[in-house]
């Protein structure tokens, strides 16, 4: 919905709605709203105790407050939205029903106030109310928020991740395949083709069948759905920690998807050391996932821990 238009038009429509009663300055029918556009709800029946919801239609808040007929007859509710029911205007009302009782719940104040009854205190009850309610409301969507953007930055670096992968082996494939070993500097990194049948650094590779596919395929597509699950809806997670599952998932993504489209092989082709002290043969995602998995860990050491008070 873009309009309030367009709201009170689906709230019309609604079968379960008996009712709509705005109050407060502002009108639907109004070309412009300034400030917010308060409305009540009456519906058939009520079956949350969710009480008023707080939201924007374009820029224009809006409060709605959520009632049923019988809110309408309770005398506590009715005393505590006296001034909301009796100076409301009454835009949505096919059965009548709503008009009547208002009516009946006028007569009834005027005729025989509430014993003991504080209009001061009930309007302050419902105040709070509707505050607490805004609140929530407003902490839910801005949970939302946040949960929108890590999904938003978990899938750029995954989206990254994937896609150096795929592309340096692709070179790797096109240039250093049959090449024998290529020194980029000195004897420090080198680049060697190799088609690892193993997981990293070849370990697994002689797993017979169909043990090596359960190993090395589907029980990491198991880990990666899982931290996926995580990484969506942990809520204690900082930005790092966020940052190097996705990284762990990029590289895991990029291996799985070269072992089923190469017939359950990885392309290997970076090697890092000095003298006999090597790395072993591995790939960009290999990398992804070592550094994530490393700073994953260190993660846990770097979070201030809140010291208790004295």
């Amino acid at each position: 919905m873009n309009t309030i238009g367009e709201m009170i038009y689906a709230l019309r429509n609604n079968p379960e709605v008996l009712g709509l009663i705005e109050y407060g300055s502002a009108e639907c029918s109004d070309d412009e709203i300034n400030g917010d556009y308060d409305l009540i709800v009456v519906f058939k029946q009520r079956d949350t105790e969710v009480e008023s919801l707080h939201f924007h239609i374009g820029e224009v808040p809006v409060d709605l407050n959520i009632r049923s007929l019988k809110d309408i007859q309770d005398t506590w509710c009715a005393a505590g939205f006296n001034s909301i029911w009796l100076d409301g205007r009454i835009i949505h009302d096919p059965s009548g029903k709503i008009k009547q009782e208002i009516e009946e719940l006028r007569q009834r104040n005027i005729e025989t106030p509430r014993k003991n009854h504080n209009p001061n205190v009930a309007g302050m009850r419902h105040g709070a109310r509707h505050i607490l309610d805004k609140i929530r409301n407003r902490q839910e969507i801005n949970n939302m928020k946040n949960k929108v953007k890590i999904i938003v930055l978990a899938a750029t670096i995954v989206i990254l991740n994937v896609a150096c992968d795929q592309s340096t082996k692709d070179y790797a494939r096109k240039y250093i395949k049959n090449q024998g070993t290529i020194n980029v500097i000195d004897n420090f990194f080198i680049l060697r083709y190799v088609e690892n049948d193993g997981a990293f650094l070849g370990i697994g590779s002689n797993i017979p069948q169909p043990y090596k596919t359960i190993v090395l395929l589907l029980f990491p597509i198991l880990v990666l759905i899982s931290s996926l699950i995580y990484l969506i809806f942990s809520k204690k997670l900082s930005m790092l920690q966020i940052i190097c599952i996705s990284f762990i998932i990029g590289g895991g993504i990029g291996n799985i998807f070269d072992r089923i489209t190469n017939n359950g092989f990885v392309i290997d082709f970076l090697n890092f050391g000095i003298g006999n002290i090597r790395t072993g043969i591995l790939n960009f995602a290999d990398m992804s996932i070592t550094f994530g998995a490393l700073f994953l860990i260190l993660s846990q050491y770097m979070t201030p821990v809140k010291k208790p008070h004295p």
